[in-house]
């Protein structure tokens, strides 16, 4: 049943999303100068994997667990800046919190939500979506993350795709942990 409800989300969260809001989640993703990626709970971690990605690339990405602190931070945000929003129900009262502090700045905003009009996309320049509707709440926890993760998966490679620095930044990193793995101190050649 997991392995059928995974593949139905990740196909129904694929067939929802356009390519023109990908396009323009990756243009505004990539001249961001600050990245505030926020989310509470299952969604805080995928905020986290999204940061450690861009991160990767050379960008000045932020995944922080603390509503408080995502709020602070989105208070010194501009529109040089973007809040990447995740939330299953889109009504997060953190991340709400966060859209709006954002936009009052001037802050450019990404949300990735359940489909339809919610308090988080509403205000959001670009709107991606992911499916996770399912009967029972521990499975639908389970099938949110792994819509959510598709999506910053397709943003992470259409990124890197589109910056050839970024492409030699993360041959770099992926190169330097794998040094520090085979025992390596990691910083020869530097």
């Amino acid at each position: 049943k997991l392995l059928s409800s995974k593949i139905s989300v990740l196909n129904e969260t694929r067939s929802l999303n356009e390519l023109v809001e990908f396009e323009k989640a990756v243009e505004i993703i990539k001249n961001a100068k600050r990245i505030l990626i926020c989310g509470v709970g299952g969604s805080a971690l995928v905020s986290k994997d999204f940061s450690f990605k861009l991160q990767k690339l050379g960008m000045m990405a932020i995944a922080e667990a603390d509503g408080h602190v995502q709020l602070a931070l989105a208070a010194t945000f501009n529109e040089n800046d973007v809040v990447v929003a995740i939330s299953e129900s889109g009504a997060t009262r953190e991340i709400v919190n966060v859209v709006n502090q954002a936009k009052d700045n001037h802050a450019k905003v990404i949300s990735i939500t359940k489909y339809g009009t919610t308090p988080v996309s509403e205000p959001a320049d670009v709107q991606l979506y992911s499916v996770a509707e399912e009967a029972s709440a521990r499975l639908s926890s389970i099938l949110a993350r792994t819509a959510q993760e598709l999506i910053i998966d397709m943003l992470f490679i259409a990124l890197t795709q589109a910056s050839r620095p970024g492409r030699k930044l993360l041959e770099k990193t992926n190169e330097i942990v794998s040094q520090f793995r085979r025992g390596g101190s990691g910083a020869e050649g530097n």
